[in-house]
């Protein structure tokens, strides 16, 4: 007994020990929101190598919000994976936020795909949806949107983070909210929305300097567009460009600035003006999406300026930039799936433990279900046949009003679909005659299941379990792709294609089939 005592006053102290970083680490994250430098360098001045287990994760939390605040480079997934490893998938603050955080460091990285997934996450476990956590972290989800592309999201993500803020009197984060929702209009080329909303927010004190000098460079961008057939746009979107760069702070920034002054030029003919700028563009920039504008644009001038020689040049190198982009978003679909799948790994070790659980409370709680089961059955047994008529009525109204709905969404997200990538790698292979490899196959199945994943959730719970070849060949045939196709994306014969659609009509609902198949 003795020699236990000293062994038991060590795990007392440790523990207060731990009790007592908690409550220094809860200080910290009080003050975060208010002036997130001070709260760096209050985290800084802890030993984070004596912490364990949930200070630890939650130190790991804040260091990764810090970081991402104060706009210092996140290079690792390491530290957030700390939160995450320890918090899970509980329903708690502490676990979303552990996932938020893994999200902020995907975004640091510029790991798109797997951000967004880790914020989608986020949302998911949130206990509280008006916390002020809770709409940071669709803030962050809409512009990971925006990078991938996904502007509709991103506009409906962002409205309800700027809501959340404006009600919580954030007045920063409603102005950043709607900074980035104009980006995802700029983004769908809706320049009448856009437009008005940078103009108002260049001059809101809200928005930090960062972002509102940003919107000089949308501003021009805007006009610019306008400049093929308006050259009064051409001079505008100069002076735009100008206040720009002159509110940049590094030459990576004042890039894309160059950019759109040197696009300005050509378009008011002023060759050596414009060639000046974009080749200063080129000199500055690493981002692989200005540098395609700068070859783009070099070429054209170096056409007009009878210089065929280099124009050529600039087309080729335009030409490999793009070919090292679309390999760049392949492997952002790859990265997208593996993580997908142990996600999925994740949930049916969940379903166990679930299951086991479930299985022991049933044999406790079999006379209570038993029980109500059959008060459930005797009240069905007594119900008025009046009641019986209105009730079924009004079943048939919602089902019809439920059908239209769901053929004017089918609808809607099939001219989505149309304007996606894989639908244009379809009509490509269609044209050429040719099968689908492997990977091909997996960018157009993973796509389906990206734009229609509602849809397939609300099949999935009407009819039951489906499997991916049913999917695909709902969806397919709902975009009108040649049947051909549709058996070559799902890997089968046109004779196995036609059981998968008996099995089909036996599984959904007779308005549904008639949807999708028209019979």
């Amino acid at each position: 007994m003795k020699k236990l005592f000293p062994i038991l006053c060590l795990m007392f102290l440790t523990g207060c020990t731990q009790r007592e970083y908690m409550k220094a680490l809860k200080a910290v994250d009080s003050i975060v929101d208010v002036d997130a430098r001070t709260a760096g360098a209050l985290l800084d001045g802890m030993d984070k190598t004596a912490m364990k287990g949930k200070a630890a994760a939650y130190y790991a939390i804040l260091r990764n919000q810090i970081d991402f605040r104060c706009h210092i480079p996140i290079e690792s997934d390491s530290l957030a994976m700390v939160a995450v490893n320890y918090f899970g998938r509980r329903h708690s603050q502490f676990a979303a936020m552990s996932w938020q955080s893994l999200g902020q460091a995907y975004t640091g990285m510029k790991n798109v795909p797997s951000s967004i997934n880790a914020l989608l996450k986020a949302l998911e476990l949130f206990p509280d949806t008006t916390d002020i956590q809770y709409s940071r972290t669709r803030l962050i989800l809409g512009g990971n949107y925006i990078d991938r592309g996904l502007y509709t999201d991103a506009v409906r993500v962002l409205e309800l983070a700027g809501n959340a803020f404006e009600a919580a009197g954030d007045k920063e984060g409603k102005a950043l909210a709607e900074y980035k929702k104009a980006l995802a209009y700029q983004g769908l080329k809706r320049y009448e929305i856009s437009g008005p909303a940078f103009l108002a927010l260049k001059d809101n004190p809200a928005l930090d300097m960062e972002s509102r000098n940003g919107c000089n460079l949308q501003l021009a961008h805007i006009s610019n567009s306008r400049s093929p057939s308006n050259e009064d746009a051409a001079r505008e979107a100069l002076v735009w460009a100008d206040a720009y760069i002159a509110g940049c702070t590094s030459d990576s920034l004042k890039a894309v600035g160059y950019t759109e002054k040197g696009i300005s030029w050509y378009y008011l003919n002023e060759n050596d003006s414009s060639y000046s700028c974009l080749q200063k563009s080129f000199r500055l920039t690493v981002d692989p999406y200005t540098t395609s504008l700068n070859y783009y644009y070099i070429s054209a001038v170096a056409v007009r300026m009878d210089l065929m020689r280099q124009a050529l040049h600039y087309m080729r190198l335009y030409a490999a930039n793009e070919k090292k982009i679309d390999e760049m978003g392949s492997r952002d679909e790859i990265t997208q799936m593996r993580l997908q799948h142990a996600e999925e790994m994740q949930v049916q070790k969940s379903r166990a433990l679930v299951g086991r659980v479930v299985l022991i409370s049933a044999i406790v709680l079999i006379l209570v279900i038993a029980s109500l089961a059959l008060i459930s059955i005797q009240r069905e047994r007594r119900r008025e046949a009046y009641y019986i008529q209105l009730h079924d009525e009004f079943i048939r109204k919602q089902t019809r009003e439920k059908e239209e709905t769901a053929e004017n969404g089918l609808q809607e997200l099939c001219r989505h679909f149309r304007t996606g990538t894989a639908y244009s790698l379809i009509q490509d292979l269609q044209m050429q005659h040719r099968s689908m490899k492997a990977e091909e196959r997996d960018v157009v199945i993973h796509d389906l299941n990206l734009y229609f994943a509602d849809m397939i959730a609300t099949l999935k719970a009407e009819a039951g379990k489906l499997n991916q070849q049913e999917i695909c060949l709902l969806f397919c045939t709902a975009l009108g792709i040649d049947q051909d196709m549709i058996a070559d994306i799902i890997c089968t014969s046109r004779s196995n294609m036609r059981s998968i659609k008996s099995r089909l009509k036996a599984k959904v609902q007779t308005s549904t089939f008639t949807m999708f198949f028209g019979e």
